[in-house]
């Protein structure tokens, strides 16, 4: 289940986020948009696995957790790619300034990864 109500009840969002943060309901809607092929994608790129456990997000362990990535000048959010940690079910997301910006960022972001593992 990729319900709104279901990745709210699911998901944490800490450092900077909450789940009333603009960019979480964002990215919420986002995950909720997702095809079939999507969503096979972003649980590769976040978990390193291709589906959700038995019991969906409610039984990742750790919980799927959003934080965010700061920026630094001269550079915008809208100018990062998010990143993740495979091993904690985290997500490093920008703070960005449209959902247009963030499905190209997040698009780019899972292409260059889906076959890559890098320690950041």
């Amino acid at each position: 289940d990729w319900s709104s109500a279901t990745l709210r009840s699911a998901i944490k969002a800490e450092h900077g986020f909450s789940l009333a943060s603009p960019t979480v309901q964002m990215f919420l809607g986002f995950m909720e948009s997702l095809d079939c092929l999507g969503r096979r994608n972003f649980l590769r790129f976040v978990t390193g696995a291709p589906r959700l456990p038995l019991g969906g997000f409610r039984a990742l362990y750790p919980p799927l957790t959003l934080v965010q990535k700061m920026s630094e000048a001269p550079l915008s959010p809208d100018d990062y790619l998010p990143s993740v940690m495979t091993c904690a079910n985290f997500i490093k997301l920008p703070n960005y300034s449209s959902l247009e910006v963030l499905k190209r960022r997040w698009g780019h972001a899972v292409a260059e990864g889906q076959q890559s593992f890098h320690l950041s």
